[in-house]
């Protein structure tokens, strides 16, 4: 599966949930924290700057409300630690512009991927109603896949080479049940032609 299908997939419905959003919403606030502790000796002046990617990532993988929590999180553990005396909370002007300025960018970065998602399900919508139904197959280094018109997630159906044998037997079987059916046609049309040729004998 291509990056783009991945992603395409990850916005039609992001792919944490529940659990697994908990625990991917903790990464994502402790690994920029991790990395902010790693170079506070050396780095000043950004306590939350490292946060930002992950905001996004997390708007990607979580959706807007678990990604909106990461955000706040993220304030509030960054100026907590590294803005000014440490364990203090919005302790003077710039912590609050600080603060501040980060949740707007990240309510920003948010909502921009929300609608995003929504213009990607609106498409999806469209192009079910425009194409007619029938399955698409592709294939990508050596594994053969199938999408339903209108359907933005595939499924993966095997090696190329075995699904290469089971499409030729299935056409074999489908030629097979062609010529037998042609078959019993003519032979209930030659039947057919017999009945009403001894019909006009008799006459």
């Amino acid at each position: 599966m291509t990056i783009k299908a991945v992603l395409r997939r990850w916005l039609e419905s992001h792919p944490f949930n529940g659990r697994a959003a908990i625990v991917v919403g903790a990464t994502a606030v402790a690994i920029p924290t991790a990395i902010r502790f790693a170079v506070d000796g050396v780095v000043s002046g950004i306590p939350v700057t490292g946060y930002v990617p992950f905001v996004l990532i997390s708007a990607v993988l979580l959706g807007w409300l678990n990604a909106s929590m990461v955000a706040v999180a993220s304030a509030l553990i960054g100026d907590a630690l590294f803005v000014g005396p440490a364990n203090e909370l919005l302790e003077g002007p710039s912590d609050v512009f600080t603060v501040g300025l980060f949740l707007i960018v990240s309510g920003v970065l948010i909502g921009f991927v929300e609608l995003v998602r929504r213009i990607v399900a609106e498409d999806d919508q469209v192009e079910a109603h425009r194409e007619p139904s029938g399955i698409i197959f592709s294939l990508e280094k050596g594994v053969a896949w199938a999408r339903w018109r209108g359907q933005g997630e595939p499924v993966r159906l095997g090696p190329q080479a075995e699904v290469a044998e089971m499409m030729e037997d299935f056409l074999g079987q489908v030629e097979v049940a062609k010529r037998l059916n042609a078959h019993a046609r003519e032979t209930r049309k030659n039947a057919a032609a017999l009945a009403r040729s001894g019909i006009s004998t008799n006459a």
